[in-house]
């Protein structure tokens, strides 16, 4: 649903109606756009110039694509990984300070991931009111 939605208002090739046909692209023979009517596996057009502005759908797209080229689809597992993946990159990678896992750093002073943030502060609000 999200894909067909970025071909739709980001496409420059895609029109919802040309000359009586819905989803038109002025790109392909047909004139049918291949998100709408799935005929055909790929875009190259979408995806080298639209597909690059939503980057986690892209980092979907892209896995499912080279699943698809080894014979399996994805599990809702695999694609919340690679979603998380993306989601990770250009971040620094701190370790906690309590528990020692890497986490992605919102700023340079964090010192804590999000589990353990309540913990600490929980720590030191009882540390402040016990003296």
């Amino acid at each position: 649903m999200v894909l067909k939605s970025l071909v739709a208002d980001e496409c420059a090739n895609h029109s919802r109606e040309c000359n009586g046909i819905q989803n038109h692209c002025c790109t392909r023979k047909d004139n049918l756009c291949v998100f709408s009517h799935g005929d055909a596996p790929r875009c190259k057009y979408f995806e080298d110039c639209v597909l690059p502005l939503n980057k986690k759908l892209e980092a979907v797209y892209l896995a499912e694509a080279k699943a698809a080229t080894g014979g399996y689809s994805l599990t809702k597992l695999q694609r919340k990984l690679v979603i998380e993946d993306v989601a990770w990159a250009g971040k620094s990678q701190v370790d906690c300070a309590r528990c020692g896992k890497p986490f992605p750093a919102k700023s340079s002073r964090r010192q804590h991931c999000d589990k353990c943030k309540p913990l600490v502060s929980r720590e030191q609000a009882r540390a402040r009111k016990k003296h």
